[in-house]
């Protein structure tokens, strides 16, 4: 059976993302090593308190300076996550034509400020997927290795797991979406995606 909505998510799936060049840029910011930057913002758990919802846009940004030791500006913060992004027009024009069979929507574990600024940060994302199907884990509170993400989420869309295909570059982000009902594609490569899309109908 053909899926009626297909789930892509967005760092890795959607576009390479480095997170080592944007620790390192932050790091050239803040004047401090690198590993003492990545220990304060990701390996703290702040990042995916953040993923989870426990903070507004605001609140993250003053947040993040504060365990950065230097206080980022909104436009500094969207400039490092766009720099350390770099898009796959291939698998953008993948989802388009997936969009011509099926529902697509993206769904991304990240944050209010990611939420609010991928206009600025990813502009080609928001045009082909449309602002109501820009989704984030920071809206459901939970995040994509729990299978109750899917469940709040499919819910607001209206759609059943049964008939809902989950695309994601991490094993334990798929190995949730099937627990919780969905049909889930590791994404390791451009090909082989386009070929077990193409087995469902969808490309």
């Amino acid at each position: 059976m053909t899926p009626k909505l297909v789930l892509f998510d967005l760092d890795d799936v959607l576009c390479h993302y480095d997170r080592d060049s944007r620790v390192a840029a932050l790091a050239t910011l803040a004047g401090k090593p690198a590993a003492e930057v990545d220990a304060a913002i990701w390996s703290s758990g702040f990042e995916d308190e953040a993923d989870r919802g426990r903070y507004t846009a605001e609140n993250y940004l003053w947040e993040f300076g504060k365990r950065l030791g230097f206080w980022i500006t909104r436009e500094a913060w969207v400039e490092n996550r766009r720099r350390a992004m770099t898009p796959w027009p291939e698998m953008l024009a993948l989802a388009e034509r997936v969009k011509s069979r099926a529902r697509v929507a993206l769904f991304t574990a990240n944050g209010p400020l990611m939420k609010a600024e991928l206009e600025r940060i990813y502009p080609a994302v928001p045009q082909l997927f449309g602002a109501d199907s820009l989704h984030f884990t920071c809206e459901v509170g939970h995040l994509k290795e729990e299978p109750q993400a899917f469940f709040k989420l499919l819910e607001k869309k209206g759609v059943s797991p049964f008939d809902t295909l989950f695309i994601d570059d991490r094993a334990e982000n798929v190995a949730a979406a099937k627990l919780a009902g969905l049909r889930a594609h590791q994404f390791r490569a451009h090909g082989a995606l386009r070929d077990e899309l193409a087995v469902m109908g969808l490309a």
